[in-house]
């Protein structure tokens, strides 16, 4: 695991860069390898962008958030044990400043609980290098 490279406290306000001025970090949690490894390349080739960490489950998102502190959370709402959208609670709380973004395989309203969530939402065959940038800029891709 990464060290953190800023103090979560502070955090500009969301622009283009991350909070540590250079760079945008972001932390992917999903169950799928395969998702975690395209999700690695999309955050590759956005320049900007780093990836600060990789996640399989809710709780070791929840960890890796307070340990390498990332400006944008990508979190599946499906993964074994604490999935995404308590995680999500959970990590928000500890760090009101991240930008947290649910993700699935489907249509929000095919996404388990997500019909009371105010969380923004993009549903994974979406994810690319400007959704990237547009989730970061707080604004859910079309």
């Amino acid at each position: 695991m990464r060290t953190p490279l800023h103090d979560a406290a502070a955090r500009p306000v969301r622009d283009d860069k991350g909070s540590n001025g250079s760079v945008v970090r972001v932390l992917v949690a999903d169950d799928s390898d395969a998702f975690q490894r395209a999700a690695a390349q999309v955050v590759d080739v956005c320049p900007g962008f780093v990836l600060a960490a990789t996640a399989s489950s809710g709780e070791e998102a929840i960890a890796l958030n307070e340990q390498v502190h990332p400006d944008l959370v990508l979190l599946d709402v499906r993964m074994p044990g604490m999935g995404g959208i308590a995680a999500a609670g959970e990590i928000t709380a500890a760090d009101p400043g991240v930008q947290v973004v649910l993700i699935s395989g489907g249509p929000r309203e095919d996404a388990p609980g997500m019909a009371g969530s105010s969380l923004p939402y993009l549903a994974k065959s979406s994810f690319g290098p400007d959704a990237l940038r547009t989730l970061w800029l707080g604004r859910v891709p079309g």
